[in-house]
């Protein structure tokens, strides 16, 4: 009977995968020690992969190995290997190949010249100097195939050159890429062993290829397990397909990655619960942006940019449960007790829209909501200039608005779109992760693709809408290399790009782009961004004198001059070429701060805190506090 070559080889390199680490196993590849390629299924190449092992393992599966010429060579000994350590050779019996495997018999000197370590028929003598494992492996079986080819007497083909033959004609095999952290697994474990079995293992009739354990299970090396001989069993019997695994939700999906079961709800709110709503109407009733619940901790909201206590209750967990619920259906409940992590969205009735980040701590379950109002407001009542509302109207560009995280970036954008919809006849494509401000069709044509939802990805969302017929993209976040890099060749095929990152400057946001090339590629991206930039524009919010916020806002305008910079790569040039290129619409966010000051829309000290060169605050501060200026230059 023949083994199936299906079961052999993908049993036996699960095997060896469980011997090796991550950094071994591409050593071997990359060397052409370790050939993934080979029929498992000719016993000359099965024996070698298993001597390849074996050797540089000290796993003593092989007692003896052949040396080049024909010399016997003992087993080698016992060495501290950094992953597995030492198992004395007496350990582990030797390992007889599987009869169903056994290719035609060849000559008498043949088969003397084929056999492996550790076999009938193979030599026995003097110990050979010690060499590479993998190498004396490799040249044992190229020796033991020369010296086999002119002794063959008979009409059947020796082993090994039916094992070349085989290999010759294969296909091509890519090399596996291992995981990042393979479980090690200890030297003297059973190989083939599942590792919740209890007792001696019974030899299935079907057996199914075992996958490695997600954790090595411990074993003891003083009684180390023999390692179990595969029944032979016929073909059909032994190809039969194993049983699909359960699904099962873990933390860290992977795009793709099934999910468990859709999870009901079952904690309907009781009598003596906070509901979620009562609290959001208590958030626009105080005009605050956000709301933070975490269990055994009284509900926050964010009025003014500050916290204040929205509620006397503390929230229990079947409460936080309860509100969870309330906000999410079964499908996002999967997601969210596999990753521990959602972010999604969630309208209360005709008041407003919510982002809500749904979160797992030390605590317990917690929650952050941000308001989102239905109504998008105008780019002139939140102090936009006109020099940045212009750039939404480039025909094909990069635009970028930064800041940090709750500056206002997403409502800036919102504002801008709001007015290209009223004014323009574009095809608008957004994506957004989640949809913030949902935008209803006016002169423009909008569509709005949420990550997670309707496309994996913001590098994959934006390569997506390239054949969508698009005139402007907005790209919620460049987060990645990927993303960055498809938002710059977007921008170059004609197409205006607009696009937020989380930084505090023009500046630091050309130096931000730049740096997440590799080095090589930081000139090409370099020159991308100079013909593709038309303009960053960074903002801040502060305080407002007698309640609400404002936003402070820096301009760079991609005029010549600033292309030229970016080509040099002279970013610490282009604070003074913003700070002098008003007559371009330019200003930076330090002069814009001055002006708030001024104008008493601010109050100095909360304008100090967000400034980015406290020099420039010198001489208001000395005309704020009534000091000469002559006395001020002495400083």
């Amino acid at each position: 009977m023949t083994a199936s070559p299906q079961l052999t080889k993908e049993v036996w390199r699960k095997i060896v995968f469980s011997f090796m680490t991550s950094e071994q196993i591409e050593q071997l590849a990359q060397q052409k020690k370790l050939d993934l390629a080979v029929d498992l299924k000719e016993i000359g190449l099965f024996r070698a992969l298993i001597s390849v092992v074996d050797e540089t393992y000290n796993l003593s599966i092989y007692t003896q190995a052949k040396a080049p010429g024909g010399a016997p060579k003992a087993a080698p000994a016992a060495s501290p290997e950094a992953t597995l350590g030492a198992v004395p050779s007496a350990a582990t019996p030797p390992v007889t190949a599987p009869p169903a495997a056994v290719p035609p018999a060849p000559s008498p000197s043949a088969q003397t010249a084929q056999a492996p370590a550790g076999e009938p028929g193979g030599s026995t003598g003097a110990p050979a100097a010690p060499r590479s494992a993998v190498a004396a492996a490799l040249q044992a079986l190229k020796d033991s195939k020369q010296a086999a080819a002119p002794k063959v007497e008979t009409s059947q083909a020796p082993a090994a050159p039916v094992a070349a033959a085989a290999r010759e004609q294969a296909p091509a095999v890519p090399e596996p890429v291992a995981p990042t952290a393979l479980p090690r697994v200890v030297a003297a474990e059973a190989p083939a062993a599942p590792a919740e079995a209890e007792g001696p293992p019974t030899p299935p009739s079907k057996p199914a290829p075992p996958a490695p354990p997600s954790t090595p299970p411990p074993i003891s090396s003083a009684a180390p397990p023999a390692p179990p001989t595969p029944p032979a069993q016929a073909a059909p019997e032994v190809s039969a397909p194993a049983p699909a695994a359960p699904v099962v939700a873990v933390t860290g999906l992977m795009p793709g990655q099934a999910l468990g079961p859709p999870v009901p709800a079952t904690h309907p709110y009781r009598d003596s619960d906070v509901q979620i709503d009562e609290l959001l109407s208590i958030l626009l009733d105080k005009g605050g942006s956000d709301l933070h619940l975490h269990e055994q901790k009284q509900p926050l909201i964010r009025a003014d940019g500050r916290l204040i206590i929205a509620h006397e209750k503390a929230i229990d967990s079947y409460n936080m449960m309860a509100m969870i619920e309330s906000v999410t259906d079964e499908k996002e409940r999967a997601l969210l007790f596999a990753r521990h992590d959602l972010d999604t969205s969630y309208n209360l009735k005709a008041l407003s829209r919510f982002r809500v980040n749904i979160l797992n701590d030390t605590r317990g379950w917690g929650m952050v909501l941000r308001v989102i109002p239905f109504k998008i407001p105008n780019w002139k009542d939140l102090g936009v200039p006109e020099s940045a509302r212009n750039m939404a109207f480039k025909p094909h560009g990069l635009f970028l608005v930064t800041g940090p995280t709750g500056s206002g970036k997403s409502t800036t954008l919102a504002s801008l779109i709001h007015d290209v919809n009223q004014t323009q006849y574009k095809h608008i494509v957004t994506v957004e992760d989640p949809i913030e401000f949902v935008h209803n069709d006016a002169k423009s044509c909008i569509t709005q693709r949420e990550v997670g939802v309707d496309t994996p990805s913001f590098a994959r969302g934006v390569v997506d809408v390239l054949r969508q017929d698009p005139d402007l993209i907005l790209v919620g976040e460049m987060r990645d290399l990927e993303t960055m890099s498809n938002a710059l060749l977007a921008a170059e095929s004609g197409r205006l790009v607009m696009a937020t990152l989380h930084t505090t400057s023009c500046a630091q946001t050309i130096e931000r782009i730049i740096n997440v090339f590799p080095e090589e590629a930081q000139s090409v991206a370099r020159t991308q961004l100079s013909n593709s930039i038309v303009g960053i524009l960074s903002q801040a919010l502060l305080p407002k004198k007698g309640g609400g916020r404002i936003a402070a806002f820096e301009i760079m305008i991609a005029t010549e001059s600033i292309r030229n910079l970016l080509r040099e790569n002279k970013p610490q040039m282009l604070q003074t070429a913003i700070e002098t290129g008003a007559k371009f619409g330019m200003k930076s966010l330090d002069q814009h701060l001055l002006e708030l000051v001024e104008g008493g829309m601010v109050q100095f000290e909360d304008a100090y805190a967000k400034c980015q060169n406290t020099k420039n605050f010198k001489a208001l501060e000395a005309k704020l506090k009534g000091v000469p200026v002559a006395a001020l230059a002495d400083e």
